[in-house]
């Protein structure tokens, strides 16, 4: 085996240094523990990376990539050795770290430290609820597990004790964690920092933990692996390893973790394995093995096909069930009913109104909150909750664990391709908890729908730790994202059914919590929000009069510009009033549409929004006004917080009346 295993390390390392870039400590020293799950444990199918019963590998220590892509192409899921040799490289499907949805076998993308940990907790959540709704006795058709490999920067951050924490709560038997204990981080040994038991850590979490003492001990790993699957609790395998084992003079070094060996180094560990001197190039005997495991691979996830078969002709309807649940549509046409049925509401009881609508009409769709359900309205009536005994159960309770919760909302979602689709919430100011794993949503592709809800000063008494100010900004900011601030029910209800059909990227709704005036009280089939932007308000007698000013507005100050304009109006003047629900959607929008909406030769402009002006300047022009805030918020009644950032229709008539 030992040549089958240094295969994996002279690839990883010759990929880093044929791109001079790269971390070769944590493939050298992962090696043997990769290997014996890849090879002794894991059931996986290089013809089929999709099937639906695979079990789930994720690299949580994402810098040592070339681990990944070594295994990649040794067990034939299409990476060439062209494609180890372009490591790093532009465009190529090695890039520095794995990337869901660029390089086939990758389950998750795992840049941020701890980030693929928590996808993993999500993922084994996904396992556990489908295995409740669809297997039978004596029929597990769902039934594999979600592997993962941390390293010791994983375990210090905080999104892995969090979902480490639930996962525990949770029964997560399934949920398997190697960790990669080798001591050594970018700036030395751990001790400098990291002293704490980690075994003790997880088992108070109620993991099962158990030691290998020896990182290049295959029995001993494999023992491990086989007694976890047999848990009914999470398990935590803690390997002490090497970091860059066997390169000469570097191994168990920091020096080895974030830098190529160098050519000396390598040729001579190469040297020291009796490898081949050529780069990249493999011995007969290792490729003939890597075949043979391939094919043994394959045979072995053929058995399920006979299981899906026998299962197909005794469970006809589950079975169907199962196949309509896999094709992932979202029926979103009878929120249509709740657009005709619109009210005075505050906007996130209207999106619970939506939540709840749209969970009865779909069964992959779950959610949940991070402990604020009551307030964030995320709660699914009669749809259960997903406990340790009652996994069926489509509430999720994550706990005060926001940064886990997008996290593991992300597993979620990337478990089966997308779908699956959750929406989880808490409050907008609270975003900044979730903002890693909102990118990293984004950056993936995936549809996870974010309730942000409190979302501007009236909050009021609780304060400006608790009023949103730059997180509109923050959250507009992250490309392939959509962010909506709706004025009412009917935008609010507008915004989920365009949110939801946006298959490859997040949905952020930012949800006031005070009562918002109907403002579209005529229904409409057309969904404007859909737009992004458009005419809420106009001056119908002088609608082929070129206009005198334009007031540009979200969420609660759609109300407000409204009231401006139409006092304006009466006086004689021509105000239109743009909602902007969506920024990013109009900007996307062609340019003619974009100049209907906001003509460039109607320079007088005022914009309104509880928020920073950051980033609105091309909403109002050279010569357009702002009422924003630019400040933080203050403890008071919300009225009393809106007159002091001068938010009220006064204000605004003064100010765009001077300008007139």
């Amino acid at each position: 085996m030992k040549q089958n295993i240094n295969a994996i390390k002279v690839l990883s390392a010759e990929a880093v240094q044929e791109a001079n870039s790269g971390h070769p400590g944590l493939p050298l020293g992962a090696a043997t523990m990769a290997f014996t799950l890849w090879d002794r444990v894991m059931n996986h199918n290089p013809e089929d990376p999709d099937w639906i019963n695979r079990d789930r590998f994720i690299l949580s220590a994402g810098h040592g990539s070339a681990l990944i892509y070594s295994l990649l192409h040794l067990y034939g899921y299409g990476l060439s050795l062209d494609d180890l040799k372009n490591f790093r490289q532009f465009d190529s499907k090695t890039p520095g770290h794995p990337e869901y949805g660029h390089t086939i076998g990758v389950e998750t993308t795992t840049g941020p430290l701890g980030q693929g940990f928590a996808n993993g907790v999500g993922m084994a959540m996904a396992e556990k609820h489908l295995a409740s709704i669809f297997n039978e006795a004596g029929s597990p058709i769902i039934d594999h597990y979600t592997y993962v490999i941390v390293g010791d920067g994983c375990l210090m951050e905080g999104v892995a004790y969090e979902s480490a924490s639930l996962a525990g709560d949770l029964g997560l038997g399934k949920l398997i964690v190697l960790y990669d204990s080798n001591s050594i981080t970018i700036e030395g040994s751990t001790d400098i920092a990291f002293n704490e038991d980690v075994k003790k850590r997880f088992e108070a979490m109620n993991w099962h933990v158990t030691s290998v003492k020896d990182g290049n001990d295959i029995p001993a790993i494999e023992s491990a692996l086989k007694a976890a699957k047999k848990e009914d609790r999470p398990s935590l395998i803690v390997v002490t390893t090497v970091i860059g084992d066997g390169a000469p003079g570097k191994e168990g070094t920091h020096g080895v973790h974030g830098s190529p060996l160098g050519e000396e180094v390598l040729s001579e560990m190469k040297k020291n394995m009796g490898w081949p001197e050529e780069k990249f190039t493999l011995p007969q005997e290792v490729v003939e093995y890597y075949e043979t495991s391939r094919n043994r691979l394959i045979e072995n996830s053929m058995k399920w096909r006979n299981i899906w078969e026998d299962y197909e002709e005794t469970y006809p309807e589950k079975a169907t069930m199962l196949e309509n649940f896999m094709d992932g549509d979202v029926n979103i046409l009878d929120l249509e009913n709740l657009k005709e049925n619109n009210k005075t509401t505050a906007t996130r009881s209207a999106s619970g109104e939506a939540i709840n609508t749209i969970a009865a009409l779909n069964k992959n769709f779950v959610g949940g909150s991070a402990d604020l359900a009551p307030s964030n309205k995320t709660y699914m009536k009669d749809l259960g909750d997903f406990f340790k005994d009652s996994p069926q159960g489509r509430n999720l309770h994550f706990g005060v664990r926001e940064h886990a919760m997008g996290a593991i909302a992300n597993g979620i979602s990337a478990y089966a391709d997308k779908k699956i689709t959750p929406a989880v919430g808490t409050f907008l100011s609270f975003s900044d908890f979730v903002k890693p794993s909102l990118r990293m949503s984004a950056l993936m592709g995936l549809p996870v729908q974010y309730i942000f809800t409190h979302d501007s000063i009236g909050v009021g008494e609780d304060g400006p730790t608790h009023q949103p100010i730059e997180q509109f900004v923050s959250l507009r900011a992250i490309p392939n994202s959509y962010t909506f601030r709706p004025c009412d029910m009917v935008e609010t209800v507008e915004a989920f059914q365009t949110g939801l059909a946006m298959k490859k990227a997040p949905s952020f709704y930012m949800l006031s919590r005070q009562n918002l005036d109907l403002v579209r009280t005529e229904f409409s089939e057309i969904n404007k929000v859909a737009s992004g932007g458009y005419v809420i308000y106009e001056n119908k007698d002088k609608k082929t009069v070129e206009l005198d000013a334009i007031i540009i507005a979200t969420g609660s100050e759609v109300q407000i510009a409204i009231e401006t304009a139409k006092k304006l109006n009466s006086e004689g003047k021509n105000i239109s009033v743009v909602s902007m629900p969506c920024y990013e959607l109009f900007m996307q929008q062609t340019e003619e549409y974009r100049n209907s909406i906001l003509p460039k030769n109607i320079t007088k402009r005022l914009v309104i929004e509880a928020s920073s002006s950051m980033g609105l300047a091309r909403l109002a022009g050279l010569d357009g006004k702002f009422l924003c805030i630019d400040e933080f918020g203050k403890s008071a009644k919300a009225s009393d917080v809106y007159d002091y950032f001068n938010l009220n229709a006064e204000f605004a008539y003064n100010e765009l009346n001077s300008m007139l």
